[in-house]
């Protein structure tokens, strides 16, 4: 039969590793959380700087198609441009909302990061003083006993 005392020393030395190792993981996680926001925030921007360009060389082939005009013919079809520089445009604008949306988000990421790191810094080193005392009183007690 296993010493009951033994088992809770064992149990209290295993939570106060894990707590110390997640104590290490979390602002591990917080850093990766950061780098794949910060990526996103890249890729989007790259995103709208693509469809700026799009747009300029939609609008420059709009202007080529409405230059072709000529006094003895009917003006030149250019829906085709025009289409595809309101598709640019629209493009442009869901690509500044995205990033509109995320600023957002990363706002109120960052808050909730903060009172996690606050709260974690001060009740971590409280529990795990509370824990190494346990394991000393339990462990002298077992020498004791």
């Amino acid at each position: 039969m296993a010493d009951p005392i033994q088992v809770e020393l064992e149990s209290l030395i295993r939570l106060k590793e894990e707590i110390q190792r997640k104590q290490v993981e979390c602002p591990q996680a917080f850093e990766q959380a950061h780098a794949s926001i910060n990526a996103l925030g890249e890729k989007l921007m790259q995103a709208q700087n693509d469809w700026q360009r799009q747009i300029q060389r939609c609008q420059d082939a709009l202007s080529r198609c409405q230059n072709m005009a000529r006094s003895d013919a009917p003006p030149p079809d250019c829906s085709r441009e025009e289409y595809a520089l309101q598709q640019a445009h629209q493009n442009l604008r869901q690509v500044g909302e995205l990033r509109a949306r995320l600023q957002q988000r990363v706002g109120e990421f960052r808050s909730i990061e903060n009172q996690l790191n606050n709260e974690l810094e001060r009740t971590v080193p409280q529990t795990l003083a509370t824990l190494e005392r346990k394991i000393s009183d339990l462990a002298r007690y077992r020498g004791i006993g």
